[in-house]
């Protein structure tokens, strides 16, 4: 079975968390959570959140006042070669 990728923006808080939770449970998942900031406590809790068989989740610094964030993070994920669901929620 191959991995499903989701990309979830506003990963840390709210309606992002519980996206990231949720679908972390799911089977063969791989969750690349973005966050404006990988050093704070709520984007650290995010590393432990329970996850099922083979799924995982990679943090991801994207923040829309500071436009090399997003070429940053572009080098950090080059290794995943696809993208299946994009969560535009921030």
């Amino acid at each position: 079975m191959s991995s499903t990728v989701y990309l979830v923006t506003g990963a840390n808080r709210g309606i992002g968390q519980g996206l990231v939770a949720t679908l972390l449970e799911r089977p063969s998942t791989t969750v690349i959570a973005v966050v404006r900031d990988p050093e704070s406590s709520t984007s650290k809790a995010l590393l432990s959140l329970p996850t099922s068989d083979n799924s995982h989740i990679i943090l991801a610094k994207i923040d829309s006042s500071d436009h090399p964030t997003a070429t940053e993070a572009i080098e950090q994920l080059q290794a995943i070669n696809k993208i299946d669901v994009v969560i535009a929620n921030a």
